[in-house]
Parts: C-alpha cells; sequence; structure tokens
C-alpha cells in the first residue's frame, strides 16, 4: 500500500493482491473529511472485533477490507509486521474509520492542509 496526500487529497493506493485481498480499490479521501489521524498500536483485542463483509483474516497475522462493529464501518488494512499503526477517522464518507498499518511513519500535516484548503476555497 502506498499513500499519498495532495493539498486536498488523501490517496491509499493497494497492489493488484492487496485489491484482491481487500476486495477493495484505491481510496480518494478529501482532506476536509478527516476527522483525526491518531497513531499508535491497536489493542489486541480491537483485532477480532467485528463481523468481515467483504475482507480476509488470519488471526494475528492480518485483517484486511470491511467489518462492521458497533462503532460503524471500518476499513482494515492492518500486517502483524508493520511497524506504525493509524487509525484515520472520517465523517462524510462510506466508512466510520480506516485502520492502516505501514513500515514508513507517516507526515500529513493535515491541519496546515486544511487550512491552505479553506483559504483556497475562501479565496
Amino acid at each position: 500500500m502506498i499513500v499519498k496526500r495532495s493539498i486536498d487529497n488523501l490517496e491509499l493506493k493497494f497492489s493488484l493482491i492487496e485489491k484482491i485481498l481487500t476486495f477493495h480499490t484505491d481510496f480518494h479521501i478529501h482532506i476536509k473529511n478527516i476527522k483525526s489521524i491518531k497513531e499508535g498500536k491497536l489493542s489486541p483485542w480491537r483485532r477480532f472485533l467485528g463481523f468481515r463483509c467483504p475482507g480476509t483474516f488470519l488471526p494475528g497475522v492480518f485483517k484486511l477490507g470491511t467489518y462492521y462493529t458497533k462503532e460503524g464501518r471500518e476499513f482494515w488494512f492492518w500486517l502483524r509486521n508493520k511497524k506504525y499503526e493509524y487509525t484515520i477517522e472520517l465523517k462524510d464518507e462510506k466508512y466510520e474509520r480506516l485502520i492502516i498499518s505501514t513500515n514508513k511513519k507517516l507526515s500529513l500535516n493535515l491541519k496546515q492542509k486544511k487550512r491552505q484548503l479553506e483559504y483556497i476555497l475562501n479565496s
């Protein structure tokens, strides 16, 4: 998975194998629809919760795809061997949150990007 950001979008790009395992295409999320991004390891129990539909899951190894929990619809791209884990809270999107893991630390500076976007839209 490749994470890219532009002035007004956050993009998650998947390889062909990742698309097959997650049953999903690439994500294009408008920055104004991101409520927050939290970095940190998830509780081990959190990885086991949710009704998978559609997705792929091997306990303790990976959790990929769409899951329904009491908090709403979530998209997971979690792999055990990745260094960083992020929870991206969304609004006005198909999913309530995205849970992703990567080997690279994300430096998104969303507050600054949101201010730039608001300035451009209000100009």
